[in-house]
Parts: C-alpha cells; structure tokens; sequence
C-alpha cells in the first residue's frame, strides 16, 4: 500500500498476493540464494524497482479496501446464519 517494491516468500498465504515480476518478487523459502537474487534485482534495476511498486499500490487499491474487507466479513456472517 505505501508503494513500495516487496519481496515475498513462496509461502501460499503470500504468493497468493504477489504476482511474481508484476506486483512484486517472490523468492523460494529456506533459500538464502533465491532471496539474494530478489534483493540484488531490486537494488541494480531502477526501472523494474519502480514498476513493482506501482503496480502492488495499483493492486492493493483495487482488491484490499476496507470496503472490501467489510462486505467479505459480513458474507461470513450471512453464511452462518
């Protein structure tokens, strides 16, 4: 949200956010060299750092308002009942 590049593991609860190379990088857990390469890729390339982090605002804005968030928590509650 604060448009920022991000590097993620490849955990599910994380990958299923971060689209590799269009919203973010995502490295392969337990594997210090994947995470160095995700690191170096955004210190070396300006352009790629600055396209990461305008398209994860783009996506947060469009898929994680609290709007958002309060009508999925109201269809929880409607399917309880």
């Amino acid at each position: 949200a604060m448009e920022k590049a991000v590097i993620v593991s490849d955990v599910a609860a994380l990958s299923e956010i971060i689209q590799h190379g269009k919203t973010g990088l995502v490295h392969q857990k337990d594997d210090p060299q994947s995470l160095s390469g995700c690191i170096k890729k955004l210190v070396l390339d300006d352009r790629d750092r600055r396209e990461l982090s305008e398209n994860g605002r783009k996506w947060v804005v469009k898929n994680r308002t609290w709007e958002m968030a309060g009508k999925r928590v109201e269809a929880a509650y409607d399917s309880l009942s």
